[in-house]
């Protein structure tokens, strides 16, 4: 592992023996100005770009984008899908950075998770966004209902399993100049979520408010119907809100998974890691102590 600042060094001094490229470092703030977002995003992967171009014996790039570079987009999305509109400046400055990859003229493999959550194994997560940030604001109890549609479907996918799919296109010559949704491909509803952290937690379930009602409240008009600190909450997920469900679209992942398959990699399913995801968050405080599980040795403040 190399550390290098490319915001300022350039990439003269690095060394130039690297065979695999994984290019995994964005900002994932989704409420940047696009002409941050793009510096951020897609100057560092042109930066990246230009260090394997000088590498004489790289054998593959492979690119983390998301499968959200999918926009607004309607029905079954596949790897060919062309977007039209972003929901953010995340989404734009990752499908730019993905077009940047294509046309660097270097053998690439492009990886397109979904929500990623912790471990499979003991549900081990540094950054406790979305999926988890909602339902932590509602166990503390500053959201008296949990701002989600329950019947709405969301993909999530374990850590471990986005590792072990980038490890495995780098390796298979058939996944050279190929994009990946790296997607459970069967998206889990909202309530099911819940119930696994009413489990965990010991709890009942939640009162549910739909996300048009929790978009109002954090208007001016808001503040006659509700109290500072749910609006505060509110306007801190604002962004992560969206995800919380997949609308109108799912992701095609059989491509990936007719690869992994052949690698012996397992497909993910949430009955099987969904029970860490929690119990992760139950044992280390949501992140501010260590965990009791042997396999993890530091958690973040």
């Amino acid at each position: 592992v190399i550390e290098h600042d490319f915001e300022r060094d350039s990439v003269a001094s690095l060394p130039r023996d690297f065979t695999t490229v994984y290019h995994a470092a964005a900002a994932t703030d989704f409420d940047l100005a696009l002409p941050v977002a793009r510096r951020k995003n897609v100057r560092s992967t042109l930066q990246m770009l230009q260090l394997a171009r000088s590498c004489p014996h790289l054998l593959r790039f492979v690119h983390f984008s998301t499968a959200f570079v999918a926009g607004n987009a309607k029905g079954l999305v596949d790897e060919d899908y062309q977007p039209v509109a972003f929901n953010n400046s995340y989404e734009q400055t990752k499908w730019e950075s993905e077009l940047a990859v294509k046309a660097a003229g270097i053998p690439f493999t492009i990886l397109r998770p979904s929500i990623i959550t912790g471990s499979s194994d003991f549900g081990y997560v540094v950054g406790l966004k979305v999926i988890y940030s909602v339902v932590r604001l509602w166990l503390s109890g500053i959201l008296p209902r949990a701002p989600v549609n329950p019947n709405e479907m969301v993909d999530i996918v374990p850590i471990d399993f986005v590792v072990n799919a980038a490890l495995a296109v780098a390796d298979c010559p058939e996944a050279e100049g190929q994009i990946y949704n790296a997607t459970v491909g069967q998206a889990v509803q909202n309530k099911r979520i819940i119930e696994q952290a009413m489990l965990t937690f010991g709890i009942p379930e939640p009162r549910y408010v739909p996300i048009w009602v929790a978009k109002f409240l954090r208007t001016h008009w808001g503040r006659y119907f509700t109290t500072h600190n749910v609006r505060e909450a509110l306007e801190l997920m604002k962004w992560h809100i969206p995800y919380l469900g997949l609308g109108h679209k799912r992701f095609d992942n059989r491509k990936l998974r007719h690869l992994l398959l052949q690698q012996q990699v397992p497909t993910p399913d949430f009955a099987e890691f969904g029970p860490h995801m929690f119990r992760f968050c139950q044992e280390t405080s949501w992140g501010r102590r260590a965990t009791k599980s042997k396999e993890a040795q530091f958690v973040p403040a």
